[in-house]
C-alpha cells in the first residue's frame, strides 16, 4: 500500500501546501502527477493556490493553475486567491484564464478595493481590462472612488473618473467621494468632478454636506474651492443650521469671514430659533473675536430665540465665567440699538445673571451713553459714586474724539449723529471711515471704540436700506400719480422714510408692487 499523498497536518495543510510554502518545485510537479486534491482547504480556508499567492510565487501559481486549481475558491475571510495577489502588491495573477474579478469578500471588498488600498494602478487597470466592476459597495456602502480618494490614489481616481464612476454615490453614513475629500484634505481632488455643483450641495443622511463637512476640519481653501464653484452658501441640514451656524459652532473665524465676504445670512435661524451669534454666545468660553465679527457684520442683537432668549440673555445664563465675559457684555451694549435703549429690561438681564457685577457693568454702559448725550434708560439712577472716576475717563476721551479730525469730520460727529438724519454728511468722508474701521481706533479710543463702530456701521447699512426703499416708494408713488394724482417731492418721501424702523422698512422693500387701477 502506498503513502497517502492528501493527508493534512493538525493546521489542515496537505503535502501539497506544505511544498508549495516551502518552494519545493520538484515535489510539487511530483504531485500534480499523482491524484492530488489541487483544492483542499486548510483550516484557515486557503488552498495551495493562496499560498502561491502569499509567497508571491508566480511560477508555483502557474503550475497549479494548469494542473486545474479553482481560480476562484474563497478562503474563510472570503478572499479569492486574486484577492490575496493584489493584497500581497508584487504578485501578478495570470488573468488570462477565466477568473471572476468581482467576488466580493467578508469586508465586501473586491479585488479592485485592495488594489486602490494597496494604491496598484497596474493591476487595477488589467481588472478594468476583464470586466472588474467600478461601481461596486464594500459593507460600509464605499465605492472604488471613496477608497481611493480617502487613501490618496490621485491616479485610481484620475481612471475611475475617465470610466464615468458614480461620483454621487453615497456611503452608509452619507458621505459622497466629495465628502471624504473635505474630511481627509485631498484639496487637488476637488477639482475633477466637473458636476461638483451637484455632490456639493447633495445633503447627507445625517444632515452634513460637503461643505459642513469641509468647516469641521476647518479647510478654508477647499470652502473657497467649494463656494467659487456654486455651493449653495445657506444651505440647510435637518435642523435648520447653515454653514455659517457650524463654523461658528467650532469657532473656525476665517472660515467664518469668508462666508460672511460670501454673503452668508449672518441672521439665519435653526430650528431652535438661534442665529449664529446666539451659537457664538451659547458656549462656556465665548470667543470675543468671533462675536466682535458677527457684529461687525450685521448680526442682530435683538432676535430672540424660541426660548424667548436674545443673544444678550444667552451668554448671561449660558456662559461659564462672568469674569472673563465682561468684555463680551460691554461689546454686545455698545451693538444694541440706540433707539431702543429705553426699552432695554436691564434689570430682567441683572436678575438672569444674579449676578451684581454684572449690574456694574450695565450701570458704566449707562454711565458712557449719558456721558455721550446718547439715549440711555431715565429710569435707571445714574448718580454712581463709584463710577466717577468712569465717568471722567468718559469724558477725557469724548473730548479727544472732539479734536481729532479727520477730512473735516471728528469721531464725535459720529456719536452725536441725528438717529433720524436720512444722510448724515460723515458717510461722503472716506477718511473718517477709514479711521473707524482701523484696528487702532480701539488702542486710542478703548471706551467707545466698538460704539462708533457700531453706530457707523448701522448708519451706512440703514442708508442703503433707505436707498432701496425710497426707489421703490418713487416706482409705486409714479404709477399713483398716472391714477390718482398724487405727488410726494423725493426730499419730503426721505424725511418720511427716514422715521420708519429698519423692520419696517423690510417688508417694503420685499412686498411685491401691484398694478394700481382708477376708481
Amino acid at each position: 500500500a502506498g503513502a497517502n499523498i492528501n493527508l493534512r497536518d493538525n493546521r489542515g495543510n496537505s503535502l501539497l501546501h506544505i511544498a508549495v510554502k516551502q518552494n519545493c518545485v520538484k515535489i510539487v510537479e511530483v504531485l500534480l502527477k499523482k491524484p492530488v486534491d489541487l483544492n483542499m482547504k486548510n483550516f484557515d480556508g486557503n488552498t495551495p493556490l493562496h499560498v502561491c499567492c502569499f509567497n508571491n510565487n508566480n511560477v508555483m501559481a502557474e503550475l497549479l493553475i494548469k494542473a486545474g486549481s479553482n481560480i476562484d475558491l474563497v478562503d474563510n475571510m472570503g478572499n479569492t486567491p486574486l484577492h490575496t495577489a493584489v493584497e500581497c502588491s508584487s504578485f501578478e495573477l495570470n488573468l488570462e484564464k477565466e477568473v471572476n474579478v468581482n467576488v466580493q469578500n467578508v469586508n465586501g471588498d473586491t479585488p479592485l478595493h485592495l488594489c486602490c488600498l494597496r494604491n496598484n494602478i497596474d493591476l487595477f487597470e488589467r481588472l478594468i481590462c476583464v470586466g472588474a466592476n467600478i461601481n461596486l459597495r464594500d459593507n460600509n456602502g464605499n465605492s472604488l472612488l471613496h477608497i481611493a480618494v480617502k487613501h490618496k490614489c490621485f491616479k485610481i481616481v484620475e481612471v475611475l473618473l475617465k470610466k464615468q464612476v458614480d461620483v454621487n454615490m453615497q456611503n452608509f453614513d452619507g458621505s459622497t467621494p466629495l465628502h471624504l475629500c473635505c474630511v481627509y484634505n485631498k484639496t487637488v481632488m476637488v477639482e475633477f468632478p466637473k458636476n461638483v455643483e451637484t455632490i456639493i450641495n447633495l445633503a447627507g443622511n445625517m444632515g452634513n454636506i460637503a461643505l459642513y463637512t469641509t468647516e469641521k476640519h476647518g479647510l478654508i481653501k477647499m470652502v473657497e474651492c467649494f463656494i467659487n464653484s456654486g455651493a449653495i452658501i445657506d444651505i440647510r441640514d435637518k435642523e435648520r443650521n447653515t454653514p455659517l451656524h457650524m463654523a461658528v459652532q467650532w469657532n473656525y473665524v476665517e472660515i467664518v469671514r469668508l462666508l460672511l465676504r460670501k454673503h452668508a445670512d449672518v441672521n439665519a435661524k435653526d430650528v431652535y430659533g438661534n442665529t449664529p451669534l446666539h451659537i457664538a454666545l451659547g458656549v462656556c468660553f465665548p470667543s470675543f473675536k468671533m462675536i466682535k465679527l458677527l457684529l461687525e457684520e450685521g448680526a442682530d442683537v435683538n432676535i430672540k430665540n424660541v426660548d424667548g432668549y436674545v443673544p444678550f440673555a444667552v451668554v448671561i445664563k449660558y456662559s461659564f465665567e462672568f469674569r472673563t465675559n465682561q468684555h463680551i457684555y460691554h461689546l454686545l451694549l455698545d451693538w444694541e440699538d440706540l433707539k431702543y435703549t429705553s426699552h432695554f429690561r436691564w434689570k430682567s438681564l441683572i436678575r438672569l445673571s444674579g449676578n451684581y457685577s454684572f449690574e456694574n457693568v450695565i450701570k458704566k454702559h449707562i454711565v458712557k451713553l449719558k456721558c455721550a448725550k446718547l439715549p440711555f434708560d431715565n429710569d435707571v439712577n445714574t448718580a454712581f459714586e463709584e463710577l466717577y472716576s468712569w465717568k471722567l475717563q468718559c469724558f477725557e476721551e469724548l473730548e479727544k474724539a472732539k479734536t481729532t479730525m479727520f477730512g473735516g469730520h471728528s469721531l464725535y460727529d459720529v456719536l452725536s449723529s441725528n438717529l433720524h438724519d436720512p444722510e448724515p454728511k460723515y458717510f461722503t468722508n472716506n477718511e473718517l471711515e477709514q479711521a473707524i474701521c482701523s484696528p487702532d481706533l480701539e488702542l486710542q479710543y478703548p471706551i467707545y471704540a466698538n460704539l462708533l463702530k457700531s453706530i457707523f456701521t448701522k448708519a451706512k447699512k440703514r442708508l442703503s436700506l433707505l436707498n432701496v426703499a425710497q426707489d421703490r416708494m418713487v416706482f409705486i408713488l409714479q404709477a399713483s400719480r398716472n391714477v390718482n394724482k398724487i405727488y410726494l417731492p423725493n426730499e419730503i418721501l426721505r424725511m418720511i422714510l427716514s422715521y420708519i424702523d429698519d423692520n419696517d422698512l423690510k417688508p417694503l422693500i420685499k412686498h411685491p408692487v401691484l398694478p394700481l387701477q382708477a376708481d
